[in-house]
C-alpha cells in the first residue's frame, strides 16, 4: 500500500508491504513473516500552516526493517460444573 502528497500539503509520501507465510502456532496459521515500511517527509522545522511553501530545505526519506518471529499461542481452558459438584 502507498500514499502519496495531497495538493496543496507538505509533500509527504509513505507506503508499506507485508508478506505472509505458513506458521507453526498451535498448528498450522498463516500469519505476517516480513514487513517493510518507508516514509519521505521534510524534517526541517515548518514556519506557517502545512503547506509545501512553509517546508524548507530537502525531504529525507525513512525505511523500517521488520521482522516477525517467535510467534506463540496464548489460550487458556476452562471446565463448567454445576453447583455443589467438585
Amino acid at each position: 500500500m502507498s500514499g502519496c502528497d495531497r495538493p496543496g500539503r507538505a509533500g509527504l509520501r509513505a507506503g508499506f508491504a507485508i508478506e505472509y507465510g505458513p506458521v507453526e502456532v498451535g498448528g498450522r496459521s498463516i500469519c505476517p513473516v516480513y514487513g517493510v515500511a518507508t516514509l519521505e517527509a521534510h524534517t526541517s522545522k515548518q514556519e506557517a500552516g502545512f503547506s509545501k511553501a512553509a517546508y524548507r530545505g530537502e525531504a529525507k526519506g525513512f525505511w523500517n526493517d521488520i521482522a516477525f518471529s517467535n510467534y506463540r499461542r496464548f489460550g487458556s481452558e476452562m471446565r463448567m460444573v454445576p453447583a455443589g459438584v467438585q
